[in-house]
């Protein structure tokens, strides 16, 4: 089985943004929006806690 690539948080961001200008709603970007928003806060957590080691 092939797994699909991942997208990096960078395109994910490009994505969004293009999808933004289409005249509909689309459930996957919503949830896209979520996955980046809770990967972005992940990772501030990471680099608070890897600060304070």
């Amino acid at each position: 089985m092939l797994d699909k690539p991942r997208l990096g948080l960078p395109t994910a961001d490009i994505v969004i943004k293009e999808v933004a200008l289409l005249p509909t709603y689309l459930p996957s970007v919503a949830a896209l929006k979520e996955a980046v928003k809770k990967a972005r806060d992940w990772n501030l957590r990471r680099e608070v806690l890897k600060k304070l080691e």
